[in-house]
């Protein structure tokens, strides 16, 4: 926070955008860093960029969903923490989208939970969360209970990617049976945007706590950490490159009012400079010049064709 609200060397912050006062720009308040001004046009160009979309807009996991570990001790407010904490050691990366149509039809909330079959094979599965929390929750009530219906399925291979829902992530670890990892929405969570400084605090988080009840918390709060870090950095690259982008305008502009002051520099030197007495002889040549040019133009006018041919 402190390199964020540095400032230069009139004492002003760096990133106060338009606001002339010496205040803080972070934490971003009513009256913290603005968010831009007026694009620039043909002859002016703006002197402010978007904070907002620099510091206060990462999208988080992989822009869709985000991967968590039960319990949801790093989920939204509003995330299920229904699920204990897992037996055993397993973890995923913020996994990508490769069929949109896929992920935008699979449920809000949905959960990978991994069980073994009748053989004794390690198999993943995907659920609706709702329908899988009832599942578990009958389970425990009756000692039995009807599995819903599997949103996608296959062996587990600690890390292979696999597809789901639209979304392809790699699964590592070696996980129990009843281990899980969450699956939330982005769009329906109440974090749906995140500032570089709530990353930076997720990550700290994800690396200083304790991790004895809740196997592969740490290795999977670094995987989102370093993901979000990424995405934070692109952000402000994105931002870095428009203020480039805004000085190579600048120095052209500035390289054409240069040539044009030039120009005119030389026309006021030669309409000053100039030998009166010389100036005075060539207009009077060139006003002969054009004199006769007219009378010779005049008296060829005033004759018919056949006698200008005779």
């Amino acid at each position: 926070m402190s390199y964020a609200n540095r400032s230069d060397s009139n004492g002003l912050p760096l990133f106060r955008g338009l606001d002339t006062s010496s205040e803080t720009p972070f934490p971003n308040a009513s009256s913290a860093i603005q968010a831009g001004q007026t694009n620039n046009g043909e002859y002016s160009i703006t002197n402010s960029l978007n904070g907002a979309f620099a510091f206060f807009d990462v999208t988080p996991g992989n822009g869709v969903f985000t991967l968590q570990l039960p319990p949801s001790s790093f989920a939204a407010p509003n995330d299920s923490n229904s699920f204990p904490a897992n037996q055993s050691k397993v973890w995923a990366d913020i996994g990508s989208i490769t069929d949109t149509n896929a992920a935008d039809s699979a449920p809000d909330q949905w959960v990978f939970a991994f069980e073994k079959n009748a053989d004794g094979v390690m198999e993943y599965k995907a659920y609706d969360r709702g329908l899988y929390e009832q599942y578990r929750v009958d389970l425990a009530a009756n000692g039995t209970a009807t599995l819903p219906a599997a949103l996608a399925s296959g062996t587990y291979q600690a890390g292979k990617s696999i597809e789901a829902n639209g979304m392809t992530v790699t699964l590592k670890g070696t996980p129990n049976e009843n281990d899980v990892i969450l699956v939330d929405r982005v769009a329906t969570s109440s974090t749906s945007k995140l500032s570089v400084f709530q990353v930076l605090d997720q990550a700290i988080t994800a690396i200083t706590t304790q991790t004895k009840d809740q196997p592969g918390a740490l290795e999977h709060g670094v995987a989102v950490a370093l993901a979000q870090i990424g995405t934070a950095i692109r952000r402000v690259s994105t931002v870095r490159a428009t203020a480039g982008d805004l000085l190579n305008q600048a120095d052209r502009k500035a390289d054409a009012l240069q040539t044009r002051s030039d120009l005119m520099e030389t026309q006021r030197s030669s309409a000053e400079d100039i030998d009166m007495v010389a100036a005075l002889s060539q207009l009077k040549t060139q006003q002969t010049a054009v004199s006769a040019a007219l009378q010779s133009y005049a008296s060829i006018q005033k004759l018919s064709l056949f006698d200008y041919i005779r």
